[in-house]
């Protein structure tokens, strides 16, 4: 997150204030920032002080994001209001007040706890007299933020909505109640106020009306074991989609629409491949109902069209000069390690995108166990998913890619060795994995960062995929066969020819090593530096 002043001075004494995060301000009702006393009035260890809790609180701030994000159990949207839903919500509300209050609490000073209770006071006063006075929608906009970050759209009748603003201010006035209770000296838990409150049922559509969120269901469990990347991604657009469409039934999209939904797009300033790919989505979603028999028609075919002459590059080859400027970088001339740069990930990485052309995840996500060797041919690595925290892109990534020999005199093996010796599992151990549980997600970062500010290549269309780029190039140069390539890479040629026999994982080991041992770095004038000498 935003890192902003915290430290500020009253008197002769320096307090810590953080401004909570909008998303994520329901949680802290009704305060909007942490503030307390850092009791010293000595600049240093104010400063000390102030990064000390700045840690504390942006690793909860992380994490209560990373929790509502990671909530997808209510529907997109909310068209009909009954008493039992309205009331449910508003439980919700006050679980997650009297929660998130018990946690702000144990570090103001006395002045400042004083100062609280009468803020409670005077807003929970404030809350009673809108209820006596029937002002409910007083609390519609807290409301409508509160079920947007749950994933709610509100688009009910007049009667509806006011039912639930009624049921929303008698919450809201609830929780002011058991956070002054709180104050007081009382006991007041969470799971006794509310202990239903994250299980209820709303009626999200008429009854028996078809929904893009079913279509979406049905796609995704239509194949076991999809991405959680992916599918996590195509939900996200169906959800886009149908928050523009306001939740028209899918039995009633017509090519317009999806017209609509594209210059939508285009105006908020998405790319044209990002265009394209949210109405890929759609289209596939659209395709596999029409194949299952649940609509007509797909109005979504088609709609992109190739625009004439060439396209535009998103993504080029590292050259010769590119290569030789990262290995004769301070990683690998001075033995530097940048503290995002996942300790020995910062040099084995690249190497390993130079010599196998693997994708960052592919790499990043390997195991120690992953290297193999076979009698007469060398060592290799297996790209798989068979450890729960492997992915792979598709099929066809599942594959063994034979280490060069460049690599080898390197000291990739006496790497491995290491590993081995000092009981390491994971064959980059200094990686961590993001907020979506990808192992490259952080490092990605830090290499676009390095290889612009340290290395000097500034071209944005060259990231770590342009090492992939160039693999195949240096691929060509050998003259292997195609099919060769496609398995080395990871890909599938498409023809029927392909189908039959060893699936790219099992494909025989010894053309893969004639390829790979082909590959020749001097004729551009690229040598790969010792990096674990013995």
């Amino acid at each position: 997150m935003a890192q902003q002043t915290r430290l500020h001075k009253r008197g002769n004494v320096y307090y810590f204030r953080a401004r909570i995060p909008l998303n994520i301000l329901h949680l802290y009702a009704p305060q909007t920032e942490i503030k307390f006393s850092l009791r010293t009035s000595s600049l240093k260890e104010a400063k000390a002080l102030v990064n000390q809790f700045s840690v504390k609180y942006d690793a909860e701030f992380d994490l209560q994001q990373q929790a509502l994000e990671s909530k997808d159990a209510l529907p997109t949207v909310l068209r009909i209001v009954d008493e039992a839903t309205a009331k449910a919500i508003g439980r919700l509300w006050v679980r997650q007040v009297v929660d998130g209050d018990e946690q702000i609490r144990q570090m103001v000073s006395d002045e400042e706890f004083a100062a609280r209770e009468a803020d409670l006071a005077t807003s929970e006063q404030f809350m009673r007299q809108a209820l006596a006075r029937g002002k409910v929608d007083i609390v519609e906009p807290v409301m409508t933020q509160f079920l947007g970050l749950k994933g709610i759209q509100l688009d009910c009748d007049a009667a509806g909505r006011q039912l639930l603003c009624k049921h929303f201010l008698n919450a809201y006035t609830e929780g002011l109640q058991h956070q002054r209770r709180r104050s007081q000296g009382e006991i007041v838990i969470g799971a006794e106020i509310a202990p239903d409150a994250s299980t209820f049922q709303v009626t999200a559509a008429q009854p028996g009306r078809l929904t893009l969120d079913e279509l979406f269901t049905d796609w995704r469990d239509a194949v076991p074991g999809r991405n959680t990347n992916s599918v996590a991604g195509v939900h996200a657009c169906v959800r886009e989609f149908d928050r523009f469409m306001k939740s028209k039934a899918p039995s009633s999209y017509t090519r317009a629409d999806f017209k609509g939904f594209k210059k939508h797009l285009e105006e908020r300033g998405n790319s044209p491949r990002t265009v394209g790919k949210k109405l890929g989505f759609l289209s596939t979603i659209l395709s596999y109902a029409v194949q299952d028999e649940k609509l007509t028609a797909n109005p979504a075919t088609g709609l992109l069209k190739a625009a004439p002459g060439a396209s535009k590059k998103t993504r080029v080859p590292y050259n010769a000069k590119d290569v030789q400027n990262i290995l004769g970088s301070k990683i690998y001339v001075s033995s530097a390690r940048p503290a995002a740069g996942g300790g020995e990930a910062v040099v084995w990485l690249p190497a390993l995108g130079l010599l196998t052309g693997g994708r960052l995840e592919e790499l990043a996500q390997l195991r120690v166990d992953d290297v193999g060797f076979v009698d007469g041919l060398g060592h290799y690595m297996h790209i798989t998913d068979c450890d729960d925290e492997q992915h792979v892109k598709t099929d066809e990534s599942r594959r063994r890619m034979p280490v060069h020999p460049d690599l080898l005199k390197a000291g990739f093996m006496r790497y491995v060795r290491r590993l081995q010796d000092a009981g390491e599992t994971r064959l980059f151990p200094g990686l961590t994995q993001d907020s979506k549980g990808r192992w490259s997600g952080n490092w990605s970062k830090f290499w676009g960062r390095y290889a612009r500010q340290e290395v000097g290549i500034t071209d944005r269309r060259k990231v770590f995929h342009s090492f992939r780029h160039l693999f195949k190039d240096l691929l060509r140069e050998t003259e292997c066969r195609d099919e060769v390539s496609d398995v080395l890479m990871g890909h599938s040629d498409g023809s029927m020819g392909s189908k039959y026999g060893s699936a790219p994982g099992n494909y025989p080991l010894a053309p893969l090593f004639k390829a790979i041992n082909e590959i020749n770095l001097k004729r551009h004038g690229i040598t790969l530096p010792v990096i674990e000498a013995e």
